[in-house]
């Protein structure tokens, strides 16, 4: 088993396995959040002993995957990779009385992104900045939620490497567009031109995910923050694709 760059302190979403995909996320798997010290108490292993000691209602619990009565570095589990298994991409073009049009699609499917920030901006755990989606954090008036409790020091390890913050990565993305319009040769005539064209086009105008990070298409971040394939996958600070507009004109003489 080779590990792959660490995330943070002590924190490794990837592992690179044989048999397993390069970079694979191998992963703590949750099970809901306790929401009663009883649903605490029954989480117990074969000879009665609390699998989560530091557990509390509003914390994630985990599970125990081989089964050997605690909940270790063992219980990480294959969680997918952040290759895609599939990449589509999709030009099209067309033309009509002096109007063309252009379009790329770009899309990719079948893999998982880790949400980096998540695990920065949603752990709670010390005095800093929070993601918005801490409001909706565990509390006894509020029980329909996914965010486990806001504590400090994170006893219970809420925010371990785990699927937690693993998300679907499937997007498609409107990588270009453009459209244009090519003045008719006797008007072209009155000015001595030969062509005239007048366009408007854009750069990654729109992108359709589910995935709640900044953008789902990153390359991945290793040391010093170069591109690493061990760590494909990782969402940790990256600077989303730049959206642009323009508009030009084509004159020949």
């Amino acid at each position: 088993m080779g590990n792959g760059l660490k995330f943070d302190t002590e924190h490794f979403p990837n592992q690179t396995r044989v048999g397993y995909p390069i970079g694979g996320f191998f992963l703590y798997q949750t099970d809901g959040i306790f929401q009663s010290m009883e649903e605490v108490n029954k989480h117990v292993n074969k000879e009665g002993k609390l699998l989560q000691d530091n557990a509390k209602p509003g914390d994630i619990r985990f599970v125990d995957v081989d089964g050997n009565g605690v909940i270790d570095d063992e219980d990480k589990k294959y969680s997918g990779t952040g290759i895609p298994k599939l990449e589509v991409g999709l030009n099209l073009g067309a033309s009509y009385k002096g109007f063309d049009f252009s379009a790329l699609i770009g899309s990719g499917w079948g893999h998982k992104l880790y949400n980096g920030n998540r695990y920065f901006f949603e752990a709670m755990s010390s005095g800093s900045n929070f993601l918005s989606s801490t409001l909706n954090a565990w509390t006894e008036n509020n029980r329909n939620t996914d965010v486990p409790r806001a504590v400090l020091q994170d006893p219970n390890g809420n925010s371990r490497e785990s699927t937690r913050f693993l998300e679907s990565g499937n997007f498609i993305r409107l990588r270009q567009l453009q459209i244009g319009y090519t003045l008719p040769k006797n008007l072209l005539h009155a000015i001595r031109s030969e062509n005239l064209r007048f366009y408007i086009s854009g750069q990654n105008i729109y992108t359709w995910t589910k995935y709640k990070g900044i953008d789902p298409e990153f390359a991945p971040s290793g040391v010093n923050n170069k591109s690493s394939v061990l760590n494909t996958g990782v969402d940790r600070y990256i600077f989303p694709f730049t959206k642009s507009y323009s508009f030009g004109v084509q004159f020949t003489f």
